[in-house]
């Protein structure tokens, strides 16, 4: 994957490549002005960094990496995706703007959005005021059934569809898809489709009621009426069951490894600190003890259960910090207002 380091290094990519797109030469100008770069994921396939200008405006180059043969010939992953938002804003699904694309080289490509400055993902409005809000949470599970429907009238399948893959927008009110690879139009619905795209109340069904659920399923047309609502819940919770045990030893082993999206790791003189993250995946404020967190020890094994069970298991007192020590043994830290962060 190509370095990006600092903000020339995006000039440097983009004034070497060939960028197509609605408004190739608004980006290059864009970036040309004061732009404060940050990167904001990074993983072995793609990098994503947000530029923002004196101006408060907000774009996002996400950044390919090289695909192996045959994968570099077929895939075409920013073209493919930039031509699936378009599809998406075409058919008046709501989503964030692209603005460009380029294949680059070496196999890779980039492709450019725009940001909204008062956004945040789903999930992360969930958890961080929606769930604690009645009002607030009635029209946020009311604009995941709008997106739903939107996808569902106009024959779009999502595979990948969770709340981390659409924005929460603060000034608006509204909801509209960002991460669109995947998505694809489709001629009709069979129920296993229907039932992948309950995802996002799955996801938070531990935090739901039934009654809540089923509205969404049914707002969503989805389903038709309440046995319709009732059975395809059944069904996507069983499935997103199994999706969860078939996913659990990937996500066991990130979580143990401290350097994904559920833990940061530290180590401080012999001592291994796990730092847990919030419900949205980002990391504490601050990685310091707060004196009001209760320290319990238990044995190595124990100790590894019980961290574990934490990001699988609703509980309304979670783990915030393993400390492991030289024999494994291990302190774990928690708070009686940890059912805010987590999981």
């Amino acid at each position: 994957m190509n370095e990006i380091n600092s903000l020339n290094d995006i000039r440097a990519l983009v004034a070497f490549s060939t960028v197509n797109g609605e408004d190739a030469a608004g980006l290059m100008k864009f970036i040309q002005s004061d732009v404060r770069l940050e990167k904001i994921k990074e993983n072995p396939k793609r990098s994503i960094f947000r530029m923002t200008d004196e101006n408060g405006r907000m774009l996002y180059l996400k950044l390919f990496g090289k695909q192996k043969f045959p994968f570099n010939v077929i895939r075409f992953y920013a073209a493919k995706e930039y031509r699936i938002a378009k599809a998406l804003q075409k058919a008046s699904v709501p989503i964030i703007n692209y603005l460009a694309w380029a294949t680059l080289k070496n196999g890779g490509g980039f492709c450019v959005s725009e940001g909204l400055p008062q956004a945040v993902s789903g999930r992360q409005y969930f958890f961080q005021t929606a769930r604690f809000d009645a009002q607030k949470r009635r029209v946020f599970l009311e604009r995941i059934a709008e997106l739903t429907c939107a996808l569902y009238k106009r024959h779009f399948y999502h595979p990948d569809f969770h709340t981390s893959n659409f924005l929460f927008d603060l000034s608006a009110g509204k909801a509209c898809l960002v991460d669109p690879w995947g998505i694809r139009e489709v001629i009709f619905f069979p129920e296993f489709r229907k039932v992948e795209m309950c995802s996002p109340w799955m996801e938070l069904q531990d935090y739901l009621t039934d009654d809540e659920i089923m509205e969404g399923l049914l707002s969503s047309s989805l389903a038709k009426n309440k046995f319709a609502a009732l059975e395809l819940m059944d069904r996507a919770r069983a499935a997103y069951r199994r999706q969860e045990e078939l996913r659990w030893p990937k996500t066991k082993r990130r979580i143990l490894s401290g350097r994904a999206k559920f833990t940061t790791l530290e180590t401080r003189g012999s001592d291994r600190y796990y730092w847990r993250h919030t419900q949205w995946f980002t990391p504490p404020e601050q990685f310091e003890v707060d004196p009001a967190w209760e320290m319990k020890s238990y044995p190595a094994a124990e100790a590894e259960k019980i961290w574990l069970d934490s990001f699988r298991k609703y509980q309304k007192e979670l783990p915030l910090l393993r400390v492991v020590h030289p024999d494994n043994s291990s302190d774990l830290y928690f708070s009686s207002k940890s059912n805010t962060t987590g999981r």
